[in-house]
């Protein structure tokens, strides 16, 4: 567990790959903002330094360049099903909103 300027992550490490969980509750955080505060966290734990941040304000991963050697390659992004609640069809059979999905990148 590390604190940086308020916001407190829990850090999982695989080698210089980093998970960085976001464990304070904070109102509407900004990615940008959380992720700069989640790469100065994962290089105090650890001393090296930071070089990419990928994620959401909640969940980041984090690549590292320790000892002069390059940071791993930043993960493919994830297919992400995006959905939105309509209002239920004049004809629906039971009661309740109409999800709309579809398949997209983020």
């Amino acid at each position: 567990m590390r604190s940086v300027e308020g916001s407190r992550f829990s850090l999982r490490f695989r080698g210089p790959l980093v998970e960085a969980t976001r464990t304070s509750p904070e109102w509407l955080p900004r990615f940008e903002e959380i992720a700069r505060k989640a790469g100065l966290a994962a290089q105090i734990e650890t001393g090296c330094r930071a070089k990419w941040v990928e994620g959401d304000p909640a969940m980041m991963w984090i690549g590292l360049s320790c000892d002069g050697k390059p940071a791993p390659k930043m993960p493919r992004r994830p297919r992400t099903i995006q959905c939105a609640i309509d209002e239920p069809a004049p004809r629906a059979t039971r009661r309740g909103l109409v999800l709309d999905c579809g398949v997209g990148r983020r």
